[in-house]
């Protein structure tokens, strides 16, 4: 990234002295227009599909579904 500690802290400090400022006039915005609500919460539900999407690999099923069967699972008569 940066040899220059400075300057990453400068980014952050800037970056959320920015989002501070301009988190009262956007608010405003969203609570007064309905339909951009929508989308905001739309764009959320796509980045968080997107990281589950991109988390981990599923499991492997050819293990789980090629064990063998115990008859109480089959019957249904033992609760376990």
């Amino acid at each position: 990234m940066v040899d220059e500690i400075t300057i990453m802290v400068t980014a952050v400090i800037l970056a959320v002295g920015v989002m501070m400022f301009s988190a009262r006039p956007i608010s405003w915005f969203v609570n007064r227009h309905p339909t951009v609500k929508v989308l905001a919460l739309s764009l959320v539900l796509l980045i968080g599909v997107s990281l589950v999407g991109d988390g981990p690999p599923p499991v492997n099923f050819n293990k789980v579904l090629h064990r063998p069967v115990e008859p109480t699972r089959v019957t249904g008569h033992l609760p376990y």
